[in-house]
């Protein structure tokens, strides 16, 4: 008899209900309610208030989408009901391995006698039960931690859409501390599985906090790719920079940043770029710009160009052509370096690409004033963007120019040194220690509003 909670069969073969389900149901009707392939998520959801504590659904349902059903079953239950998966005949490996990964509790062949059907019922159910203590107690020395919220990141569903496979576990939250799994390391991605979740309202999913970083750092790299990549459409393209900006932001929004100022950095790079694109439309020399055109779309630059943005507002610099030529000069800072240096590591550059880098904010600075499409203001900024890393520099500088030129340097920096490090929490802190103390006192004033942190120190 069974006598630890009330089991949902979900399948279509009759015969199987008759032989095997009705034997158990005339003796414990209480004990199970019967549904086909025709059943609704929300009929589901009524059977569970009136006590189900178990789940078993047939593989052989061909008026349903198990995998799309199954996901469901899991939201609506929070994974606090048991499903298993029953099969009377070959069931396909891959859609086995799909479900048991997204987090059903088990795959069987269907039992052919009463007494078989009662044992598999009593073992998930004593397995939950089993289950549930140990997360009941918070001194268990078997609780897993490596799902909890402590240990979990969340990353936009959208920024899967430049990856073709995924590179690590992902997760759905289902309530706190409670996730589970809907994508294996090595499982491909396309634009199904991006479609399906959105289609579900579902925008955000979760990675384990100590591979957040490796994700927002390969995803900006494929993002970059479909820029670059001259066989993508310009929505494709469109759609990758706006990936690029969400990826960006999402490492800003786990620093401190607040929602405001996300809004004002995005709002300041999207208006930059449009600028940029307007001028090189209304200039015939259109060709020329297949530099510029590379940098200010490259991830590094709109970073710098979104922090810029930020600082300027927090500086209260009021004059709109002045935080234009900012933006534009975070945007086409390292236009001196080139693409192909761009994407190297210093530590591995020759002799020659060391002395370029040496000189690529003059390089830049000369390269932008050629281009007869900005004020001499951009250029001069450019020019300075790297000084305030020399305490000892003599270069003379307007007051004003000092404090852009300084925006785009710090933005640069904390780009650099922080955002693109594989610890970006750390990396702040550090930042805070070694590196801040050569920016005026407002700059570190502005950096520490705009990025709070616990660990902050006091009194400089």
């Amino acid at each position: 008899m069974l006598i630890l909670g009330t089991a949902l069969i979900i399948d279509n073969h009759e015969e199987i209900k008759n032989i095997i389900w009705e034997n158990l149901y005339r003796d414990n009707p209480d004990k199970f309610i019967f549904q086909n392939s025709t059943v609704s998520a929300s009929q589901v959801a009524m059977d569970k208030k009136r006590g189900v504590s178990i789940i078993l659904i047939s593989a052989h349902l061909p008026k349903l989408n198990l995998e799309d059903f199954v996901a469901k079953l899991l939201e609506d239950t929070l994974g606090s009901i048991p499903i298993v998966l029953t099969y009377k005949k070959e069931i396909d490996s891959k859609l086995k391995t799909g479900l048991v990964a997204m987090g059903i509790a088990g795959v069987e062949e269907v039992p052919r006698t009463p007494q078989a059907v009662n044992s598999l019922l009593k073992r998930y159910l004593q397995d939950m039960q089993k289950f549930n203590n140990v997360q009941a107690s918070s001194e268990s020395k078997d609780k897993d931690l490596s799902l909890s919220d402590e240990h979990m990141m969340p990353v936009a569903l959208k920024d899967f859409i430049f990856t073709p496979k995924s590179f690590f576990n992902v997760f759905i939250k289902l309530a706190k501390d409670k996730y589970i799994k809907i994508l294996n390391a090595g499982d491909p991605i396309n634009q199904d599985f991006i479609d399906k979740y959105q289609a579900k309202k579902i925008e955000q999913l979760y990675l384990k906090a100590e591979e957040h970083s490796k994700f927002i750092k390969m995803t900006h790299a494929y993002a970059q790719s479909a820029i670059t990549n001259q066989n993508k459409s310009q929505d494709e393209k469109i759609g990758a920079i706006s990936a690029q900006i969400e990826s960006i932001t999402q490492n800003m929004t786990q620093l401190g940043v607040s929602q405001e100022n996300i809004a004002i950095a995005k709002g300041c790079v999207e208006n930059t770029r449009n600028l940029i694109n307007q001028l090189m439309m209304e200039n015939k020399k259109k060709d020329s710009y297949d530099l510029i055109k590379k940098i200010m779309e490259h991830d590094h630059s709109t970073s710098v160009s979104m922090l810029s943005g930020l600082f300027a507002r927090n500086q209260d610099i009021r004059s709109p052509k002045t935080v234009q030529f900012i933006g534009l000069a975070a945007l086409l800072h390292d236009v001196g370096l080139g693409t192909t240096i761009r994407e190297s590591k210093r530590d591995s550059f020759t002799p020659e690409e060391n002395l370029k880098y040496m000189k690529h904010a003059t390089l830049g600075a000369d390269y932008i004033r050629k281009t007869g499409l900005f004020d001499e203001v951009v250029s001069q900024i450019i020019e300075y963007h790297h000084e305030q890393e020399d305490p000892n520099s003599t270069k003379k500088r307007s007051a004003g120019l000092s404090i852009a030129s300084e925006i785009v340097s710090l933005s640069d920096s904390i780009t650099t040194n922080i955002l693109e490090n594989e610890n970006p929490k750390k990396a702040l802190t550090q930042f805070r220690i070694s590196k801040l103390k050569n920016y005026s006192i407002a700059m570190q004033k502005a950096f520490d509003e705009i990025f709070p942190d616990s660990d902050r120190i006091q009194n400089r």
